[in-house]
Parts: C-alpha cells; structure tokens; sequence
C-alpha cells in the first residue's frame, strides 16, 4: 500500500535532520566558520535575481519544448517520437540560452572593470 506523501516527506525530513545532528552541524558553526566579506546590497540582489534567471530560462524552455512535442504527438499521433525530440531541443534551447546569459555577464563585468 502507498503511503500519503506528507508522511514520506516527513520521514526524508527526519532523517536530514537526524543526519545533521549526528554530524553536529548547526548554523552557527557554519557561518561562525566562513570569513566572508558581507555584499553590497545591490550585489547581493544581483546574484538572486542572476541565479532566479538562469532557473526560469531552463525550466521554460525545456516545458516550451515539452508542449510543443505534446501537442504535435497528439494532433499527428505519433506517441513518443515528437515529445522526446522537442524535450531535448528545449533543454539545448535552455542551456544556450545559459550560456548567452553567462557571455553577456562576463563582458559587462570585464567591460565595467576596465573603466574603474
């Protein structure tokens, strides 16, 4: 018999937990042991909305390039063929999109430090 999954996740949350007391990791130890400098605020958001980015442009193109396989199968009937073709288009489409991103990054930073 299945079990309802709030108890599943409940029993993989004990067990992480379980794990980090047997390791004794706490917060405290973590970031007592970083000697990191504190970003700038702006920095800091930069990174979020950098990293939030990046997971939109792989999720959507990937589900884009699911759909479109979907619904081509379904009006063809040809069950798995276009579903898988179009999946794997989207995640290409979705890391070449990544690495777009990371180019235009990494020149407007290169650009930015060589006027300081």
């Amino acid at each position: 018999m299945l079990k309802p999954f709030s108890e599943c996740g409940l029993r993989v949350a004990y067990r992480v937990v379980m794990i980090c007391v047997k390791l004794r990791v706490t917060d405290r130890d973590y970031v007592r042991g970083m000697d990191m400098p504190k970003l700038k605020y702006e920095e800091q958001h930069r990174g979020h909305q950098w990293g939030l980015r990046v997971g939109l442009e792989i999720v959507t193109s990937t589900m884009i390039g699911l759909a479109i396989g979907f619904f081509l199968d379904r009006w063809l009937d040809t069950r798995p063929l276009f579903l898988i073709l179009f999946a794997i288009l989207g995640i290409a489409a979705g890391f070449i999109n990544l690495y777009q991103l990371m180019v235009v990054d990494v020149q407007k930073h290169n650009h930015g430090s060589d006027q300081s």
